[in-house]
């Protein structure tokens, strides 16, 4: 079965008085799956091009306990992720991953060793994904399990955009993926599934089967490209909106309570800044948590000590 299939987006989270950070959206980009009865090897070739960046995926169903090793036709170093046999089976269910190198082009992923003598049966799910860390993989675990619908053990994420991805190698076959979840490559009953999610949590494939029996699930969590660390939100630029979104520190009304002074300015500090002072102690300059989103206000109020604001006055 082959797949294409791209898109790019980012996503921005801001949070007050933090940093705003930018990630990218992670992306499917392809797929290839390949069944082999007989021999040690069994490939799997891209139909388009893989591009430099690009993580590739790589998830193994053999018939005995341990695939030697995988390589591609780009020369990049394979990592195993995970390994789970299957209880009343002498198979495995294997992860790998790697990320592409500088070169790009036509690609064809191969795993290794794949049975101790010839014929063994075999399967390889080859996938590339884009907007992905350079150091992607946050998070693996698995179980063999008797269940329908079956579930992963959890994985708990650890960067808010990540990309979630799903596999599983029943004794029935695979009907459905998991709520929110996309079914990707698929060959005799084993499937792969995935999602992307926007918030911290804990992630856990599903995977719903035509009849009750033996399954081995496996989830692993990718971290998403980081595009912008971001700078501190809350904090007034030059002349613009900071970078979290908040207007300038000119930019905020005056209080509007009675006794203000009505100058656009007093001892240099304009009035809107004082209006913005909420929660900042005059005489140490502290500011409690809940109010003095500026640390240029409680500056501004640190040089006026035992100089009570009209905008306190009218609070007494």
């Amino acid at each position: 079965m082959t797949r294409i299939w791209a898109s790019g987006a980012a996503l921005t989270l801001t949070a007050f008085g933090a940093r705003a950070q930018t990630y990218a959206t992670p992306a499917y980009a392809q797929s290839i799956s390949a069944i082999c009865d007989a021999g040690l090897t069994c490939t799997a070739t891209f139909p388009q091009p893989v591009a430099a960046g690009d993580t590739l995926v790589a998830t193994l169903y053999v018939a005995n306990t341990t695939v030697g090793s995988v390589n591609d036709l780009l020369g990049n170093t394979w990592i195993l992720a995970k390994r789970q046999g299957r209880g009343n089976q002498n198979s495995s269910s294997e992860l790998w991953y790697t990320v592409s190198g500088s070169d790009a082009g036509l690609n064809a992923v191969t795993g290794t060793n794949l049975g101790l003598t010839a014929p063994r049966y075999s399967e390889i799910h080859a996938y590339a994904y884009r907007g992905l860390a350079a150091n992607a993989l946050d998070c693996v675990a698995a179980q063999d399990v008797t269940a329908n619908p079956a579930a992963s053990p959890p994985c708990t994420t650890h960067v808010p955009v990540e990309l979630v991805f799903g596999m599983a190698n029943p004794q029935a076959n695979v009907l459905s993926a998991g709520t929110g979840f996309a079914l990707r490559e698929g060959t005799n009953g084993d499937w792969d599934e995935d999602e992307v999610v926007n918030a911290l949590g804990s992630y856990s494939a599903q995977f719903t089967l035509d009849a009750a029996g033996d399954i081995t699930t496996l989830v692993a969590t990718f971290k998403a490209l980081l595009l912008d660390a971001g700078a501190d939100a809350g904090v007034p630029d030059a002349g613009g909106p900071d970078a979290g979104g908040l207007p300038d520190a000119a930019s905020p009304p005056d209080s509007g309570a009675a006794g203000d002074s009505g100058a656009a300015t007093d001892a240099g500090v304009s009035e809107p800044i004082k209006g913005w002072a909420l929660g900042c102690n005059a005489a140490s300059g502290d500011f409690a948590a809940w109010g003095c989103a500026l640390a240029l206000a409680c500056g501004a109020a640190r040089g006026r000590r035992g100089q009570r604001s009209p905008w306190r006055q009218s609070r007494r």
